[in-house]
């Protein structure tokens, strides 16, 4: 191979990183958008769903492998306010809907025990809803999975936690990871 082929190589690459910056990276967050989007719709107590995705940095003796960690979601704020009564929702990072009591019980304290009892007494109450949700959001899960971590390092980068608001908005900030 000469340079000329060499030359032509470095063009066909450039044209596929174009390719993949103005075509498929829009497509590929449009449709996890309205995903998200039409899930903020049909319950009303989603804020977002979010993920960390990353290549490890320490040295354990095997080649880091880039990976996205599981997908998770946040409740809204002024859904947790208006089921427990508080003015104020903190810390709810760790505030699903599949709560049970045993779990409120055992590891929560102060608002948060308030925030956990709250959200199993509206999952009994809804449990069609809820269960519908948990559904969609499994099924998601799934196909999150079957996406191929190179892909998804080439959409939305190394080092990244990726968070799309019912809103549809999709933001990447940078992810430490050590």
């Amino acid at each position: 191979m000469n340079i000329d082929g060499l030359q032509e190589y470095k063009k066909k690459i450039e044209e596929i990183n174009k390719l993949i910056e103005n075509t498929i990276k829009p497509e590929i967050y449009s449709v996890f958008s309205n995903y998200v989007q039409s899930l903020g719709i049909k319950y009303p107590f989603l804020e977002n769903i979010h993920w960390d995705q990353y290549t490890p940095s320490f040295d354990d003796g095997d080649v880091p492998t880039f990976r996205s960690v599981d997908p998770e979601y946040s409740l809204s704020e002024k859904f947790l306010k208006e089921i427990s009564g508080l003015e104020e929702c903190y810390d709810t990072e760790s505030m699903y809907l599949h709560l049970d009591d045993r779990y409120v019980e055992k590891y929560l304290s102060g608002d948060s025990y308030t925030i956990g009892k709250s959200i199993v007494k509206y999952a009994e109450s809804n449990k069609e809803l809820v269960e519908s949700f948990n559904k969609e959001f499994d099924e998601f899960c799934n196909i999150f999975y079957s996406i191929d971590s190179d892909i998804m390092k080439i959409i939305f980068g190394d080092l990244a936690k990726v968070t799309i608001t019912r809103d549809g908005v999709v933001t990447i900030e940078d992810y430490e990871y050590y």
